[in-house]
């Protein structure tokens, strides 16, 4: 590993000391029944036989438990056992090792020697086809591309209910350096060896551990240290983190109060992941490089560092921090581009909740615990993310911001509650809050509204009044839905109170009506309606039978390889290819299709050609040329033979690309239509939605000629 190069300092801005947050820690905790373990620990990394070995030296002060568990992974082997100088057999469980104090002296700090060895060998998908669940499964691995140990993967003692304070030495071959939270106290190498030092204060939670072959780079974002930890020596992505970094923290400290780690470092991972653990990030190499990651994702993982990290999950009660983190990133991001992005990023997580989210499939946002697939990203991201906007809305901005920076100021490193949030908000809004929350977190599914009966009347000259009807399905939700009614020379807007079946209005305009919409901007969460849905690549991700047609009398063992790898990446454990000519009437009416070429069903080809004008040498797509050899379309539209499935056909391009293609896909579920050049996307877009059961349009009236 190089030493890590500085940069100049940038603004500077005050922060939470490491001090500060120890301090605050201990005198939130003097009257809880938490006891102290400090750890001197050392461990040693072998990266070829994957295995670690670790000594740690653990001084409990004030413990009262007679059976003590320790956080090591059941599999790992523990070679000696010292309490206060006396070796000791620990007791092993199902879910780890105890160590029995009942005989202990408990007026005097208690000392603890563990020395231990282990193998991590879970299977890191370098280059996985799908990345529906982020994490692939993996807890521990230790191998010569690096290291990834995460706090559940048991690799050090952790004493669970104690508040630790930890002193970690990291030996590993020459050039591999670690990263874990807290803060480094430097890397030296040295006979072969590179040992990385870091202390952690309290409050320390489980934690993970990264290592490999760093090139480090070093600077600070106001009083807050920052560094890259990057796989290759690259200055200029290393600039443009470090850059981001630091703008992202100045934006939130002015919203949330003060930084609340000693750092924040972004580590490059060996394969795809997008982890944030307290005071950094952990990244894959082939993510880190996307140009929107720093756009979008570091933001997101930075503001970890206030809800998720800073202010913790209590697990027994759901996780509230995925959305809350999306709102304050994804969506404070759109929005402080122009008030259309906030709206468009709103209307896509409404469209990915009618896509993803089957009713029969749905749960309580309360229930949401962590992210495995896309039905539970829709839920526990996008859904959640909605519910904040909509108190958000409901509370007012100078509300919502008190409420957040209350919850820091009285939350911050403990659990929290869905309850501890709403009476933060309570508090900063002085109103009880109790049906929003019991309405949003305990019921499954979301309204599904409509207007009905839109008369107009004239009231004066150039003054009309537009009556109606808004309309929900049972279950019926409490909702406040805005009502924008457009004229010819003036725009009105009303809020409609709901709780039953249905709510009438009354609205009036100068000028003659022309539109009337409700909900136009996207603040209230609800189904969608079928019609206001484009299809789109997610919908492919649903759980119907999918049938892979090759038009061609033989099928390829390229085209068999693509047709594995998309359905793969979509998420589908079976998937059957098939010759068109050999499929029955059933088969293609009862499948979703994915057609790798011209379809020969007269049915099938009109629905393709009602989307693009095929050439001899390539085809249209919105008025643009591409061409048969170069350029790859896949595009996704309703099966014109069934109602409840999902046509799509992956089109001209080399076929040598298009595996490669097919991993791409799903990357971009939000989409109806994408074209590559070669294997890079080059265009990407949705097929236009024709009507909305919240939409009343005027027929223009007609133009007089002379």
């Amino acid at each position: 590993m190089t030493s890590p190069r500085p940069r100049k300092n940038l603004n500077r801005r005050k922060h939470l000391t490491g001090f500060a947050t120890v301090w605050l820690w201990l005198a939130m905790s003097a009257s809880s029944l938490a006891f102290q373990a400090s750890h001197d620990l050392a461990v040693t990394l072998d990266p070829d036989t994957a295995s670690l070995s670790g000594t740690d030296r653990i001084r409990l002060i004030d413990c009262a438990k007679d059976i003590l568990p320790i956080g090591l992974n059941p599999r790992i082997r523990i070679q000696s056992l010292q309490v206060n100088g006396v070796p000791q057999v620990a007791i092993p469980t199902g879910t780890g090792p105890t160590i029995d104090l009942s005989a202990t002296d408990r007026k005097a700090p208690i000392e603890l020697i563990i020395r231990y060895e282990g193998r991590f060998q879970d299977e890191a998908p370098v280059q996985p086809v799908n990345t529906d669940n982020p994490g692939y499964g993996v807890n521990g691995t230790i191998s010569p591309l690096g290291t990834l140990l995460l706090g559940g993967a048991g690799w050090y003692p952790a004493i669970a209910g104690a508040v630790e304070t930890l002193q970690i030495r990291v030996e590993a071959p020459e050039g591999v350096s670690a990263v874990t939270a807290g803060r480094s106290r430097g890397v030296a190498t040295m006979d072969g060896k590179t040992v990385s030092r870091w202390q952690i204060d309290p409050p320390a939670e489980r934690l993970a551990l990264s290592a490999g072959r760093y090139v480090v780079t070093a600077s600070n974002a106001g009083d807050v240290p920052t560094a890259t930890y990057f796989l290759s020596d690259d200055q200029r992505l290393a600039d443009t983190y470090l850059q981001a970094t630091t703008d992202y923290i100045a934006l939130y400290e002015d919203q949330f109060g003060p930084y609340p780690f000693p750092k924040f470092a972004i580590v490059e991972n060996f394969f795809p992941t997008g982890y944030g653990f307290p005071s950094y990030t952990l990244i894959g190499s082939r993510v880190l490089r996307l140009p929107f990651i720093v756009r979008t994702s570091l933001g997101h993982e930075i503001a970890h560092c206030w809800w998720g990290n800073g202010v913790r999950i209590d697990p027994s009660d759901g996780n509230w921090s995925e959305g809350l983190t999306s709102y304050v990133a994804e969506h404070l991001y759109q929005e402080m581009a122009s008030p259309e992005a906030g709206r468009e990023h709103r209307q896509q997580l409404l469209r990915n909740y009618a896509t993803l989210v089957a009713p029969q499939e749905d749960f309580p946002l309360r229930r949401f615990s962590h992210r495995y697939n896309p039905l539970t990203k829709v839920i526990g991201y996008d859904k959640c993310a909605m519910v904040f906007h909509m108190l958000h809305q409901m509370v007012g901005d100078r509300a919502f911001q008190e409420g957040l920076r209350h919850l820091v100021a009285t939350r911050l490193h403990q659990e929290t509650n869905w309850k501890d949030l709403q009476t933060a908000f309570e508090y900063a809004c002085g109103s009880d809050l109790t049906w929003f929350f019991q309405q949003w977190l305990d019921r499954p599914g979301a309204p599904r509204l409509w207007l009905e009966a839109i008369q107009t009347s004239v009231v004066s000259p150039n003054t009309y009044r537009v009556s109606g009807v808004l309309r929900q399905s049972p279950p019926f939700f409490r909702l406040q839905v805005p009502l924008t009614l457009s004229s010819t020379t003036s725009e009105a807007v009303v809020n409609v109170a709901i709780d039953g079946r249905s709510a009438p209005f009354q609205i009036t305009v100068r000028g003659e009506p022309t539109r009337l919409a409700a909900d136009p901007e996207a603040h209230v969460f609800r189904r969608l309606a079928p019609e206001e849905i484009p299809a789109s690549i997610n919908a492919l991700k649903q759980k119907a039978p999918l049938l892979i047609v090759v038009p061609s009398d033989r099928i390829t063992p390229s085209q068999q390889q693509t047709a594995a790898t998309l359905a793969h990446a979509l998420g589908r454990s079976a998937m059957v290819i098939q010759r068109e000519k050999d499929l029955t009437p059933d088969q293609m009416a009862t499948h979703d299709l994915v057609i790798m070429g011209i379809p020969a069903h007269p049915l099938l080809k009109r629905a393709l050609l009602g989307k693009i004008t095929l050439r001899p040498e390539g085809f249209d797509l919105n008025g643009h040329a591409y061409n048969a050899v170069r350029d790859c379309f896949f595009g996704v539209w309703p099966h014109p033979l069934s109602r409840d499935r999902m046509m799509a056909v992956l089109l001209y391009g080399s076929e040598n690309h298009q595996e490669t293609i097919a991993r791409k896909i799903p990357h971009y579920g939000r989409y109806s239509y994408l074209v590559f050049m070669d294997t890079t996307n080059q265009v990407k877009g949705n097929w236009p939605t024709t009507a909305s059961p919240l939409v009343h349009v005027w027929p223009a009236a007609p133009v007089e000629t002379p």
